[in-house]
């Protein structure tokens, strides 16, 4: 008897080892800000770079990216986007947060991104519609 349930536990066990395919775990995706900087005249944006991990090798991936700077009399906020492939690993990005078609000046409650100073840049990788990690906080320019 003991011998039958020891057979039948050993057919198990190598059962579920035959559904995963060797080598095909899955990694942790990750993504870090690396660093800012901040971008010239007339849309003094914001360029924040860093680096990316897919859960895969396979495919692409987006890198969203949004940033702000509060300043003495008004705020400035930029947003960016681009595409990193997933065979990249880590895969290098860099993104212009644009505060749009220009900036305005102090009091209109929109700037400029300003040189030294701080600036807050959050990043989000995403694949297939389901966001994959998000990094971020705030970084010197």
């Amino acid at each position: 008897m003991r011998t039958a349930v020891a057979s039948v536990a050993v057919a198990l066990v190598a059962a579920a080892w035959s559904l995963v395919p060797v080598g095909a775990a899955v990694a942790a995706a990750g993504i870090t800000v690396t660093g800012v900087s901040v971008g010239d005249y007339p849309d003094d944006g914001l360029w924040v770079v860093g680096t990316a991990t897919c859960s895969t090798t396979t495919g692409t991936g987006t890198v969203d990216v949004s940033a702000f700077q509060i300043l003495l009399g008004a705020n400035a906020f930029g947003s960016g986007t681009t595409t990193i492939s997933c065979a990249d690993q880590p895969a290098y990005w860099s993104v212009f947060a644009s505060t749009g078609a220009g900036c305005f000046y102090p009091g209109t409650g929109s700037g400029c991104f300003q040189h030294n100073s701080l600036a807050s840049a959050f990043a989000t990788l995403t694949r297939a519609g389901v966001a994959e990690a998000s990094h971020g906080g705030p970084f010197p320019t």
